[in-house]
């Protein structure tokens, strides 16, 4: 199924970040109160999108590796990975057979380059298995882009610049779901100013 670029949803008011949260949370103030914002669930939905997006057009950008890993599977993994192969370099990995039980990644994609290869590829297997029956990567696609969009989302405990967190702000409400990640935990909880006043008895 194609995904295609939609109009950003309508939001209440523009959203400007004040500060970070124990470098967690993004806390932003909007015209009518405030709202708190989990940037690794935020950048998460902002990744998966793309990642959509490329998948849909067949040009998932991808970045091949200086030194290839190498990877050890067990039987079960490795006869499930040898059936999803095809699949697999449709999602920008490039997987390789290697000998045994031995198989070897030599290109992963771009978005994902600054991350761990094996922990990847183990990654999307694990869901593969919870998930897949059909040997098509189609079949499982959100499922495996959502756990690729989890590996270089922005982490818990990263100090933001103001510039990174108006971006990270801009990008997900140019999503075409941004108030939840792919796993479905909220991006973002809004707090009105009659539910602040309540808050401090002042109504």
């Amino acid at each position: 199924m194609l995904s295609l670029r939609l109009p950003a949803p309508a939001f209440p008011a523009q959203l400007f970040p004040l500060a970070q949260v124990h470098d967690s949370f993004i806390v932003a103030q909007s015209n009518d109160g405030m709202a708190l914002i989990d940037q690794h669930a935020a950048h998460e939905r902002v990744l998966f999108e793309k990642l959509q997006d490329q998948y849909a057009a067949g040009t998932i950008p991808v970045q091949d590796l200086l030194l290839p890993v190498q990877v050890e599977l067990g039987h079960a993994e490795m006869e499930m990975l040898a059936e999803y192969l095809p699949g697999m370099k449709r999602l920008g990995l490039l997987v390789e057979e290697f000998g045994g039980a031995t198989f070897v990644i030599k290109a992963v994609p771009a978005l994902l380059a600054a991350g761990d290869p094996k922990r990847l590829l183990v990654d999307i297997l694990d869901e593969i298995k919870v998930h897949g029956k059909s040997g098509k990567m189609d079949a499982l696609r959100d499922e495996v882009l959502s756990v690729m969009a989890c590996h270089p989302a922005i982490k818990v405990h990263r100090r933001l610049t103001m510039v990174e967190m108006e971006g990270l702000i801009k990008d997900l409400f140019s999503c075409r779901m941004p108030h939840s990640c792919p796993h479905g935990r909220p991006t973002v909880v809004r707090f009105s100013m009659d539910e602040i006043r309540k808050m401090f008895k002042r109504t």
